[in-house]
């Protein structure tokens, strides 16, 4: 099950299916090398009632969306909070600075 690392949803737990219901997901984004893959979340106060059917996302009461961007890790999947400039980042084409280290370290 993916985990959420910084931001509103940080430590949570959220499976795949919930997120490919609830989140909006973005297209995907060509960096470099990379191609980066980015959610936005509803408000982390609005996702129980979001969850439980009591509101959905397209209702004009829910807040601003967070961004996250969806991280290949050797134990799976993490969502890494994506606020702190990294969806910017990657739609001025920049790659993961950790992405393009490991590609350097292969190469070496």
């Amino acid at each position: 099950m993916p985990k959420f690392v910084g931001g509103p949803y940080d430590g949570m737990d959220i499976t795949i299916e919930l997120i490919r219901k609830h989140a909006t997901q973005m297209p995907p984004i060509q960096a470099g090398r990379q191609t980066r893959r980015f959610v936005l979340m509803p408000p982390r106060a609005e996702w129980e009632r979001i969850c439980r059917g009591e509101m959905t996302i397209d209702d004009d009461s829910v807040g601003p969306y967070h961004p996250y961007e969806k991280v290949n890790v050797s134990a799976g999947v993490e969502y890494h909070d994506a606020d702190t400039g990294r969806l910017d980042e990657a739609s001025a084409g920049k790659e993961d600075p950790a992405f393009t280290q490991a590609m350097d370290d292969l190469s070496s």
